[in-house]
């Protein structure tokens, strides 16, 4: 699933639908992300390290905030959490 065509252009819908919802603040966006592929509240850690993720994406690879969002929301969303139930 993670580097799949079906698996990006989803990670694309979904960034674009966190940006639409939590507009320019990239630990909204971090949180929206976080909220609804785990179906619970995000920790402070875990928020914060999806702003550095996101921020070293933008820093030291050149990618548009926009980019390295959808990123993030591939890369949760193939996180364990989400794909494997307990």
């Amino acid at each position: 699933m993670l580097n799949s065509q079906f698996a990006n252009s989803q990670a694309q819908v979904f960034a674009d639908n966190a940006v639409a919802a939590a507009g320019a603040d990239p630990a909204g966006r971090v949180s929206y992300v976080l909220r609804r592929v785990l179906q619970r509240e995000p920790t402070a850690a875990e928020i914060d390290r999806g702003v550095k993720f996101v921020g070293t994406l933008v820093a030291e690879h050149q990618l548009t905030a926009e980019q390295a969002l959808t990123l993030w929301c591939l890369a949760v969303l193939n996180s364990n959490e989400f794909l494997y139930l307990d």
